[in-house]
């Protein structure tokens, strides 16, 4: 069996934008499926975890397109494991399309760090002791991906500031695990621009930080600022009712607090990893690099859920 698995698919009008182009969510849920065939196809697929109480949980996904794939087009994604640490892994793509000759050509990358979490202690396991040796034979580092690691997102301080957008979680943003939808978030990050705004600028890059997790019945707050032309940090909390705390539990995959975990994939406090691999301490460190606490709760009154840097190029 190979090192990369590959997934082919199309382009269908229910899942274009008004430029006939695919769109991020759609695009997003391709690379998990093709993710989650990889895993399966080699005993640490979501059903074989599942028998063993345990999880995959989806910690930072960096999207970079040249361009998308458009109406009728079909297209191919490549995935296959970068490496492993100790608590994290990291799983790359590769997005193909067609030149007019048949050849593929490459259309964008994507990066992605995984953690596994145990489902009843919701402690994040061991990788390299409990898989070292079954991954290993997996690993393929020296394939090329060609696209910036993910960034450290700082928190933004919203404590004074009025959201641009706010969305309660409905029925059709929760999923299986009775969370928000990891590529949902993608979804509503898109929506804070105009159609105006997509007439003359691509999505070129989206880069996304799972801090803490939302339920049904959320109310989230969405808080943009721009970086520089046409970058632009993304900021989406909830209120801090559900904040988890030293001992808080939830489904998506970030570890908070002392022996919390969350959904978001960032591993904090006495056992935390962020994702860059490196051991965080006591105090622990998430994605973006600054201490979380033991809650992960910024001075505002509200808990991030996700952070996110997305880049536009001029069309």
């Amino acid at each position: 069996m190979e090192k990369i698995e590959t997934l082919q698919f199309a382009v269908d009008a229910f899942n274009t934008d008004f430029a006939h182009n695919l769109n991020y969510s759609t695009l997003g849920r391709d690379l998990l499926n093709t993710a989650d065939f990889h895993a399966s196809r080699r005993g640490f697929g979501i059903e074989m975890l599942s028998a063993a109480k345990r999880s995959w949980v989806l910690s930072r996904l960096s999207i970079e397109m040249n361009r998308m794939p458009q109406l009728n087009e079909h297209y191919a994604v490549d995935t296959w494991i970068e490496n492993i640490y100790r608590m994290f892994t990291n799983r790359n793509f590769c997005v193909w399309g067609r030149k007019d000759d048949g050849e593929r050509t490459p259309l964008g990358y994507a990066r992605s760090i995984w953690a596994m979490i145990d489902n009843d202690s919701r402690q994040p396991l061991d990788l390299a002791r409990i898989y070292g040796e079954q991954f290993q034979q997996w690993l393929f580092p020296e394939n090329e991906c060609p696209i910036d690691v993910h960034s450290r997102i700082r928190p933004m301080d919203v404590s004074e500031r009025k959201p641009m957008m706010s969305h309660k979680v409905i029925y059709s943003d929760v999923d299986c695990n009775c969370h928000v939808n990891s590529i949902k978030y993608i979804e509503h990050i898109c929506n804070l621009f105009s159609l105006d705004y997509y007439r003359d600028h691509f999505m070129k890059r989206i880069e996304v930080a799972y801090v803490a997790e939302a339920y049904f019945g959320d109310t989230l707050h969405f808080y943009i600022d721009e970086l520089e032309e046409y970058h632009y940090q993304i900021e989406i909390v909830k209120e801090k009712g559900n904040a988890v705390g030293n001992a808080g539990v939830g489904t998506s995959g970030t570890v908070a607090g002392n022996a919390g975990v969350d959904t978001s994939g960032t591993v904090a406090g006495n056992a935390g990893v962020d994702t860059s691999g490196t051991v965080a301490g006591n105090a622990g460190v998430g994605t973006s690099g600054t201490v979380a606490g033991n809650a992960g709760v910024n001075t505002s009154g509200t808990v991030a859920v996700v952070r996110a840097i997305v880049g536009f190029r001029k069309c």
